[in-house]
């Protein structure tokens, strides 16, 4: 499921030559060497041996002081094995201790999760390179526990990659951290043991931990049980909001239904997509408790985010948020089970968000109980009074690179503007984006006289039938495309918003607020992103969405 591609097309090509060429001896001009410890208070002892087991003699050994929520290493103790690889450490006690040995180019890890750990075999071996990505982040710096120098730390691509190189295997702690101005001091950390020999070790998706930022998970439960999966078994988080996974879901002991969707054959990858399934409810009992719905990936056992829209005795519609897809996928298998444990105690998720880059997103099944009920392409859809509209919760959208995306039922001209989108101070529009003598347009100013920009294509509508319509905004270059089911319309408008003042008014869409302009038909499935999605992204978001309303 999870694609590294970016990232290994140039780790291919280096992998070989960074393991065979730099060995685990400590470079003499970083910060690796012993600190020297005075506060001697327990020992640590154990064996260096290499992976077939066997003993390996007068390895050096490392203990280095340091922790996950510690931004680097504190101080060490440093030792050398004897003839048959033993060792033995004086350290502080109930200290965080990280075990590090080497002997010629292998190396590797031990954990301890403080000194009263007396006994610690550490396994040595070739270096490797290890790479995710975060979900939802898109800043921020990831660290090797128990590593020094400027390798041990990398900061996350603009995708929220991070990749490090040469590293030891053993028992490897990842620690995240972000200070960054839209977040307070996040620290979270994922721990896993190596089990296999591979050069590339790619985790999949990491995930914040709801209830317990201290935590990244995986949502691919196979990486729990056993010997891991890829060369990895991670460890179960220790928190109160997690259930330790001790084996893989048995589908055929609880009520579940298996469904298959296809994948949109593009180019551009899908990163945090959201798919809208259907699925048959009649495999359930009637009693079925929504709370407890979790959605797997039937292939790799991945535990997906997903949240219902609405379920009734035949059929239900479930959105599920996958990691990625590559281009070359074009089937994905999906199993809907209804699982107390999992669903209550293990990852607890909503969509919104702290997903990727969602600020919102309204399906009006309960979202907005003053709009008038109708029946939505997926489930149902709201109608707005001519004065109504639907306030975004975002101060000012034009501020960064906004996506707004909605579907709309056009039923005809209205002989009047029709809003779908404004934002406007006291008395100045920063922009609407409006529907007027067929044609879309872009619209600044007061309104007495206000600056209209028009879509240089009129658009092919239907009286009565959905149309998916898409506004981007790249503030950047200051222009602005619009899509209708998934084709851009016409060229991109070069536009700067209007000045309105520090009185801003928050987001409105399907309306501005002034009698007789709002939307002339139905709206459902708004959904505002804070980046320019691609042409190819908003074509997959149409063809996914317009296959789940059949």
């Amino acid at each position: 499921m999870i694609s590294f591609r970016k990232h290994l097309g140039v780790v291919s090509a280096l992998a070989s030559a960074l393991v065979a060429l730099t060995g685990c001896t400590e470079n003499p001009n970083s910060n690796q060497h012993a600190g020297g410890v005075t506060d001697i208070g327990n020992s640590i002892a154990g064996v260096v041996v290499d992976g077939s087991g066997k003993a390996v003699p007068s390895a050096r050994v490392v203990a280095y002081y340091d922790s996950w929520d510690q931004s680097d290493v504190k101080d060490s103790v440093v030792v050398q094995a004897d003839a048959e690889g033993k060792y033995e450490l004086n350290v502080e006690k109930n200290a965080n201790i990280v075990l590090f040995a080497s002997s010629g180019d292998e190396c590797g890890l031990a954990a301890t999760e403080n000194a009263d750990k007396t006994s610690r075999k550490i396994a040595i071996g070739k270096r490797r390179i290890y790479t995710s990505h975060i979900a939802g982040r898109l800043t921020g710096e990831m660290r090797v526990v128990g590593v020094t120098g400027d390798s041990a730390v990398t900061t996350l691509d603009a995708d929220g990659y991070f990749i490090f190189y040469n590293m030891p295997p053993g028992d490897i702690t990842l620690a995240y951290s972000d200070s960054s101005a839209q977040e307070s001091n996040v620290k979270s950390r994922v721990e896993f043991t190596t089990t296999g020999d591979q050069n590339i070790m790619a985790l999949p998706e990491l995930t914040i931990l709801d209830n317990d930022p201290a935590w990244l998970t995986v949502m691919d439960l196979r990486y729990y049980v056993g010997e891991g999966y890829a060369g990895m078994l991670v460890r179960n988080p220790v928190s109160d909001y997690w259930t330790p996974v001790t084996e893989l879901p048995q589908t055929d002991t609880t009520s579940s239904r298996g469904v298959s969707v296809a994948v949109p054959q593009i180019d551009d990858k899908l990163t945090g997509f959201l798919f809208p399934i259907k699925v048959n409810t009649k495999d359930f009992a009637s009693s079925v408790n929504l709370r407890n719905i979790v959605v797997v990936n039937s292939e790799t056992y991945e535990l997906l985010a997903s949240e219902i829209e609405y379920w009734n005795d035949e059929e239900a519609l479930i959105w599920v948020r996958i990691a990625g897809a590559d281009s070359d996928v074009t089937t994905l298998n999906f199993e809907v089970l209804e699982d107390a444990q999992l669903a209550s105690n293990l990852i607890p998720f909503t969509l919104g968000q702290k997903y990727d880059a969602v600020l919102s997103r309204i399906h009006f099944n309960g979202d907005e109980k003053t709009l008038t009920e109708a029946e939505g392409l997926l489930g149902k859809g709201a109608i707005l009074d001519e004065d109504q509209f639907i306030s975004i919760d975002s101060a000012d959208l034009t501020w960064g690179n906004f996506t707004l995306s909605m579907w709309a039922k056009w039923n005809g001209d209205a002989g009047r503007p029709q809003v779908l989108a404004s934002e406007r101070g006291d008395s100045t529009y920063k922009f609407q984006w409006i529907l007027e003598d067929g044609k879309f347009a872009l619209k600044k100013g007061a309104p007495s006289s206000a600056e209209v920009f028009e879509f240089d294509a009129a658009p092919q509508l239907q009286d009565g039938e959905w149309v998916h319509l898409v506004l981007t905004y790249d503030v950047t270059n200051s222009l602005w495309s619009m899509y209708v089911n998934g084709e851009q319309l016409g060229k991109s408008i070069k536009f700067s918003p209007a000045y309105t003042g520090p009185s801003m008014v928050a987001v409105r869409v399907g309306g501005s607020g002034h009698a007789n302009d709002a939307w002339a038909g139905a709206l459902d499935e708004i959904r505002v992103e804070s980046l320019v999605r691609s042409s190819q992204w908003i074509k997959a978001v149409y063809e996914t969405q317009k296959t789940a309303s059949k």
